[in-house]
């Protein structure tokens, strides 16, 4: 098959002469993903219980005091329990 390359919207292109292609299309045709097998993502369930969470990285002079994310969260909540108490 001859190569033909086009500008076309300022990319350059390359199409095999007698092939069908849709320049809408991005995606290869080579990539034929109508005889794949879908399945579902087995972190799917995980993603949407840490959805809600906040995630905050520790310097390392204080992450050395910590055993775990479990112990930080025990840390603060006592800290929390405090100011409440000096607060009210």
């Amino acid at each position: 098959m001859k190569k033909i390359s086009k500008i076309i919207d300022g990319d350059k292109v390359t199409i095999y002469e007698g092939r069908q292609v849709d320049l809408d299309d991005d995606l290869a045709p080579e990539y034929d993903l109508s005889k794949s097998e879908w399945k579902p993502n087995p972190y799917a369930k995980r993603l949407r219980e840490q959805k809600n969470k906040l995630t905050v990285q520790l310097d390392a002079d204080i992450a050395q005091y910590f055993e775990n994310s479990r112990s930080v969260n025990r840390f603060l909540r006592r800290q929390i329990k405090l100011i409440q108490k000096v607060v009210m």
